[in-house]
């Protein structure tokens, strides 16, 4: 039986989804890809050899939308990289742990070659939320499981001191699942497939993520979609419907801001000293390496430069203040990246077809940026996926595309 090329590269692109997610955290793989959960070594494996098949069977490269910007992103990167090399010694090896995370962006030029026509897009869309769906359920089950017997079945390492929160893996395509699924309900093009996918991956985030941030930037992002939508929609007749969930909104996001200003005023709290004092460690210090940054590597303590780089305490880490943390490690080019692609997506989003989606997206990434930035590696996958699902939408070809058929 002879294979199509659009089956075969529906088949991949499952495939470069599922690979985000260890493919669902049950099977056993390679050491090679390591078993940390923040770990992105099998996604990034993936993205790099799917990248090249679509190459091989298209016999080309789409820069898309955001194609350039990613390869600005890699010489960035590498730049830092030959700092480490030059100014700390660092091993080859260290070096290749600090790109592998990046390599995951090499998903973005399959996933926009293959949904250059509307009825692929859909498909992808719909492989997120399925994929999110099974992934929801299996960590529930973890949470629900651990909690009863104390039961680990993932294939994860955890912490040595572990209180039951799973951290990492309800990130990156429940990240974008979420909001793909609250935009096909916002627009009333969902069937139930997305409600299922938008409540578990709600209860996912809450319950076995347990991120206060998370969850206020996911309904961040639904509620710019509910704004969006008031404003773009035709149907006049939900604009009560609308009030009244914006009133709900706001209410919601009111709610958890105050919790979390509760806690950031907590000064015994030993997570926010930390994120304090790593933010005016890092700022004080980063004046001498402005455009190289101290360097994407983080020593483990008592390696050479681990002072240095977590600090007098050993606490701090890049990741703790978001956007800061990009300009301490990877330098200001990086931050101007962060903010060009931000930028360069909320102007898009006014001129292409799936406006309330995009803008979604980009809600939810600018209410993350600063604690938790896409640049970390457990949220790389979410950063491919926003950036290909804007090109896409930004392909000419995809005008009009809800006028003329609905999404599934």
């Amino acid at each position: 039986m002879k294979i199509s090329k659009n089956f075969l590269e529906k088949i991949l692109i499952i495939i470069l989804l599922l690979s985000s997610t260890k493919f669902f955290y049950i099977t056993p793989l390679p050491k090679f890809f390591l078993q940390k959960a923040s770990n992105v070594m099998c996604g990034a494996f993936f993205s790099i050899l799917i990248f090249f098949i679509f190459i091989f069977l298209n016999k080309q490269i789409k820069l898309g939308t955001y194609g350039i910007e990613i390869w600005i992103l890699y010489v960035i990167v590498l730049i830092n990289c030959v700092y480490m090399y030059s100014m700390y010694g660092y091993t080859i090896k260290n070096l290749f742990y600090c790109i592998v995370p990046f390599l995951v962006l090499l998903g973005y030029f399959p996933v926009i070659q293959f949904a250059k026509n509307k009825d692929n897009y859909i498909f992808l869309l719909k492989s997120i939320e399925f994929i999110a769906i099974i992934l929801s359920i299996i960590l529930l089950f973890q949470k629900y499981e651990y909690d009863k017997t104390s039961v680990v079945f993932l294939k994860i390492s955890l912490p040595d001191i572990f209180t039951g929160r799973f951290y990492d893996v309800s990130e990156g395509i429940i990240r974008i699942a979420v909001i793909v699924s609250a935009y096909k309900i916002i627009v009333k093009n969902a069937k139930l497939i997305s409600y299922i996918s938008f409540v578990l991956c709600t209860l996912s985030i809450i319950f076995v993520d347990q991120s206060r941030i998370y969850l206020l930037s996911v309904f961040v992002g639904i509620f710019v979609m509910i704004i969006a939508n008031m404003f773009l929609s035709n149907k006049k007749g939900n604009v009560l419907v609308y009030i009244l969930l914006v009133i709900f909104g706001i209410f919601l996001i009111s709610s958890i801001y105050t919790s979390l200003i509760n806690t950031l005023n907590n000064f015994n709290d030993g997570s926010n000293y930390a994120r304090r004092d790593a933010l005016t460690y890092y700022l004080y210090i980063i004046k001498d390496h402005l455009w190289t940054g101290l360097g994407l590597y983080v020593p483990n303590i008592g390696e050479p430069y681990s002072n240095f780089i977590k600090g007098p305490l050993g606490i701090y880490n890049y990741s703790d203040i978001g956007i800061f943390g990009i300009l301490a490690s990877l330098g200001l080019g990086a931050v101007i990246w962060y903010i060009w692609c931000l930028a360069k997506g909320i102007f898009l989003s006014y001129k292409i077809n799936d406006k309330v989606l995009c803008f979604g997206l980009i809600g939810e990434m600018i209410a993350s940026m600063f604690t938790m930035t896409y640049f970390d590696s457990s949220r790389q996958f979410s950063l491919m996926l926003v950036l290909a699902i804007i090109s896409i939408n930004s392909n000419q070809n995809f005008k009009d595309i809800n006028s003329k058929r609905k999404m599934q």
